[in-house]
């Protein structure tokens, strides 16, 4: 396996058929939806990727990560990581650690980055345990954060701190 930094522009469909594929299979994990997806423009994907990460396994594209640093000054000290996902067929195989532990090492030689934040639906518990894992802890907790269709779901927000105060 291997990780997809600043993924080629001309891989845009790449991401798309993979983001579309998470969203059926997971639709309380996004705030988009497959309707919107679907709609999406090239250039929108492709802007989209700049702020993603790749597993890749034989040239298939298999996990996503998102990161990506708020710009306001008050909280640029904190790089929210978004869309991680695993093709089912390879879950378990340390693909998504792979992908957290890539972004993780990636913020520390950011001197700016002084903690990651995520949120997790709460029936996403196989999740929760892999951000535990790396040393992710619950600071927080959002009712009805996510509705899909009638149903809604609960959140927790997960945080994994560089530096000690």
């Amino acid at each position: 396996m291997k990780i997809v930094s600043n993924a080629p522009l001309e891989d845009w469909e790449k991401y798309k058929n993979l983001r579309i594929e998470a969203l059926k299979n997971v639709p309380q994990a996004f705030l988009d939806d497959q309707d919107m997806a679907e709609k999406m423009s090239k250039e929108e994907w492709q802007r989209r990727m700049s702020s993603m990460y790749f597993a890749e396994i034989d040239g298939k594209w298999v996990g996503m990560i998102g990161a990506y640093q708020e710009e306001k000054t008050k909280v640029k000290h904190i790089l929210n990581i978004v869309s991680v996902y695993v093709a089912p067929s390879y879950r378990g195989q340390g693909i998504g650690k792979a992908l957290l532990e890539y972004v993780i090492e990636q913020a520390k030689k950011n001197p700016e980055i002084k903690k990651l934040l995520l949120g997790v639906v709460t029936t996403q518990e196989p999740a929760q345990e892999l951000y535990k894992s790396l040393g992710f802890i619950k600071g927080g907790y959002l009712k009805y954060a996510v509705k899909v269709g009638k149903q809604y779901f609960d959140e927790y927000l997960m945080e994994l701190y560089l530096w000690k105060l």
